[in-house]
């Protein structure tokens, strides 16, 4: 069984990679604003549906099951992805 915090290092290095970010993903905390003002990275709330697009395809999403509110950090990510699929903390 996938942990959250396997769901949590997956979705910081598919970050990362989109965004061609110059850090480890391991450098992004777990609380840290993925886009919008609050964003370190420059990242803009227009980009969120890139990454959208690709957390849907690579799990499977629903467009019904996204609300960006719960996209907003990996940890927060993590918990909805570990709980969709039955994962533990």
């Amino acid at each position: 069984m996938r942990t959250t915090e396997s769901y949590e290092s997956e979705v910081k290095k598919v970050y990362v990679e989109l965004f061609e970010i110059d850090a480890a993903p391991e450098s992004i905390g777990g609380d840290e604003e993925l886009f919008g003002p609050q964003c370190i990275h420059g990242i803009d709330s227009m980009d969120v549906l890139r990454f959208l697009a690709v957390l849907r395809k690579r799990y499977g999403l629903d467009v019904s099951e996204i609300a960006t509110e719960t996209f907003r950090t990996p940890a927060s990510i993590a918990a909805f992805l570990a709980g969709r699929e039955g994962g533990s903390e």
